[in-house]
């Protein structure tokens, strides 16, 4: 199994901390095609690199468009933001809609090893 790290900002990742967020949401770019089910994700908190919190992935969730990935029903409740609007307004701010549309995104979701 292949460990993947992240780099998160500080509020999304105290919202992984505190068991909140359970999908990450990234372009589905050659890199996280690599990501399969069980791998581990480390993710780092970008105020302070010695912070990390260890997952497992449990499932990975494709979509062309974020949007469309904040749709999925199965997923309502798993970001850090219940409104799909300020998700959209989030990530539009890291990836282009012409980013997305040409690699897709990726919801991955994961359980914080204990």
């Amino acid at each position: 199994m292949t460990v993947h790290h992240l780099h998160l900002h500080h509020q999304p990742f105290e919202s992984v901390r505190s068991g909140i967020k359970t999908v990450e949401s990234r372009l589905l770019d050659d890199k996280r095609r690599a990501y399969k089910v069980g791998d581990t994700m480390v993710f780092i908190d970008r105020e302070n690199d010695s912070d990390r919190i260890e997952a497992t992935i449990t499932n990975l969730h494709t979509s062309l468009l974020f949007q469309d990935l904040f749709l999925k029903p199965q997923l309502k409740g798993k970001f850090s933001k219940e409104s799909v609007k300020d998700l959209i307004v989030d990530i539009n701010q890291y990836y282009s809609v012409e980013d997305q549309e040409k690699y897709g995104v990726v919801g991955i979701e994961f359980k914080v090893k204990l």
